[in-house]
């Protein structure tokens, strides 16, 4: 796996979950379309609220101009001040992070689309990463997938790279970037699907991003639970990023017999196609 550097400068909007249990859809922003979601500021919408409100330059807002396919309405976020913007997190629902019990339905799926704009030439404005990261109740890390830019130069625009976070093998071990597969890029003005599978009994996680995929990923922080998921924007600077099709999902492990019904299903379905 290819490290990549990590700007420490990160923007955030958080999605808490709270007060759910034994739920096959934890949170559906259903395209953040209306009527639940207008153009405007996101704070104060579906019952975001801006964690960090005096301390962030970022402005996150429900935005009618970019919108994955379907929809006409997604998120996006800016940073107006300094390159240098602290945490800008907004928080769904209850602020008080009590989380959800994962243990009845131990794998959490956590889904969506990211786009980031094609830069202008020589542009230097170019935020690092938009990305979404999940936490657990205690506000560490677990898990993120995002998309990076690729570049020596802060600011300056190489590559956009489909990327996951994880542990390298430092001592002590350091949270780092890596690329979702060798060589992988994605492009400018297009959205760009992710998935974050938890298995919360194995520990790892599964990242998709992309088309990329990598699974066996250990958690960042051991975790039990499910805190809230964060629409992230890491070394912020003047671009705008757009977020869409925010889903959380809980769902059990499937019984060994399940498993060996499915594949045989699928066997059944290969012959047919075969004989047709």
């Amino acid at each position: 796996m290819r490290k990549l550097a990590l700007s420490s400068i990160v923007a955030a909007t958080t999605l808490t979950l709270a007060g759910v249990s034994n739920a096959a859809v934890v949170y559906d922003s259903n395209g953040f379309e209306a009527p639940t979601f207008t153009v405007g500021a996101l704070s104060g919408q579906d019952g975001f609220t801006n964690f960090f409100p005096t301390t962030s330059s970022a402005s996150w807002n429900v935005d009618g101009t970019r919108s994955a396919p379907g929809g006409v309405q997604s998120v996006s976020v800016s940073n107006v001040g300094t390159p240098a913007v602290p945490v800008s997190s907004f928080t769904w629902r209850d602020t008080n992070l009590t989380g959800i019990d994962v243990s009845p339905e131990p794998i959490v799926t956590v889904s969506g689309s990211i786009l980031r704009p094609a830069p202008a030439a020589g542009a230097t404005n170019v935020s690092t990463s938009a990305a979404v990261g999940i936490y657990n109740i205690a506000g560490a890390l677990i898990a993120e997938v995002g998309v990076f830019n690729n570049t020596a130069t802060a600011g300056a625009f190489g590559t956009f790279v489909p990327v996951f976070l994880a542990l390298d093998t430092a001592t002590p071990p350091v949270i780092t970037t890596f690329l979702a597969g060798t060589g992988a890029t994605v492009l400018p003005d297009t959205w760009i699907n992710f998935s974050i599978i938890l298995n919360y009994v194995t520990g790892t996680y599964t990242a998709s991003i992309g088309g990329f995929t990598t699974t066996g990923i250990p958690f960042i922080s051991a975790s039990t639970n499910l805190g809230d998921a964060d629409l992230t924007l890491r070394g912020g600077r003047g671009d705008t990023n757009f977020f869409d099709n925010l889903r959380i999902e809980t769902s059990v492990i499937p019984e060994p017999t399940t498993l060996t019904l499915l594949g045989a299903a699928g066997v059944m379905v290969l012959r047919r196609k075969r004989q047709a």
